[in-house]
């Protein structure tokens, strides 16, 4: 026998051989969905927390993602309703595809997608807290999409943001009858 082979197994004993491993799925449309709500749901809730602070014309760009999420509570925010004496609030969202926007009060939210341009004005009281996040094509954009947001009330604008990037975010949150 010569040195250089190996040692033969045991007289019986054959190695069991692993069948082959399938190739992991991938799952990046529904993680690209996921992190897109959970960001929003975690920017809703930093905002309500801390009373809503609004600030003029800053810029966001927050890592999230994603065109096709959800509505991600039951209900939607009034298109008319409030009493006389009530504020318009308007939403605007634009960006330089198609994009996607997350809108609503603290209560409720809605999703709507978009191309270019996107407007929602509704009726409300003081103290209700609006917020609008957008988001751009999260799978057919690239990094060169823009998008941003703007809250006014009563034809006052009262924040904007904007962001770059295809993983790009701007969220605009105010607090009617403050500032």
């Amino acid at each position: 026998m010569s040195q250089n082979q190996p040692p033969m197994p045991p007289q019986g004993y054959y190695p069991q051989q692993q069948p082959p491993q399938p190739p992991k799925k991938k799952h990046t449309a529904r993680n690209v969905i996921g992190i897109v709500v959970a960001v929003l749901v975690i920017i809703m809730a930093v905002r309500c927390g801390t009373g809503g602070s609004s600030s003029s014309g800053g810029s966001t760009a927050e890592a999230s993602a994603g065109s096709s999420a959800a509505t991600t509570a039951a209900g939607q925010a009034s298109d008319t309703g409030g009493n006389s004496g009530g504020k318009t609030v308007t939403m605007t969202a634009s960006a330089s595809g198609a994009g996607t926007v997350i809108w609503g009060t603290a209560g409720s939210t809605s999703t709507e997608q978009f191309t270019g341009s996107w407007t929602k004005e509704v009726q409300a009281e003081n103290a209700d807290t609006y917020t609008l996040s957008v988001t751009g094509d999260a799978i057919y954009g690239d990094d060169s999409q823009e998008m941003g947001c703007t809250i006014s009330v009563d034809g006052v604008q009262k924040e904007s943001n904007s962001a770059t990037g295809k993983m790009g975010s701007a969220s605009c949150t105010v607090i009617v009858g403050l500032s």
